[in-house]
C-alpha cells in the first residue's frame, strides 16, 4: 500500500468511532475502489488534491562528479518519497 492510501486511510479511521463503522467505511473491492461510496468519494479527492501538486527539487551543480553523483542519489531518494505520497515530482 502506498504512503498516501495509508495517510487516507488513517485519516478515515480517526474519523470514526467505531470499529464496526470504520471496517464498514475502509472495506475495498477487489478492484482497490472502498465499497463505501462516501469513502470512495473521499478518496477519489484525496487523490485529486495530490494530483494537483507538483513539487520541483533545485538540483545544485558541482565541478567533481563525485560529488554530483552522491547529491543526485540524494535527490532521487527524496523523489521516490514525494512520490509515494501521492505527489507529482517536476522533472
Amino acid at each position: 500500500m502506498d504512503e498516501s492510501r495509508k495517510a487516507f486511510e488513517s485519516w478515515i479511521a480517526d474519523m470514526t468511532n467505531s470499529d464496526l463503522h470504520r471496517g464498514i467505511m475502509l472495506d475495498r473491492r477487489e478492484s482497490g475502489g472502498y465499497s463505501h461510496l462516501a469513502t470512495e468519494n473521499k478518496w477519489e479527492a484525496w487523490q485529486a488534491s495530490r494530483a494537483a501538486i507538483e513539487i520541483e527539487l533545485p538540483i545544485p551543480a558541482y565541478s567533481r562528479p563525485d560529488i554530483q553523483a552522491a547529491t543526485m542519489h540524494r535527490v532521487n531518494l527524496c523523489k521516490d518519497s514525494i512520490r509515494a505520497a501521492g505527489i507529482k515530482v517536476k522533472e
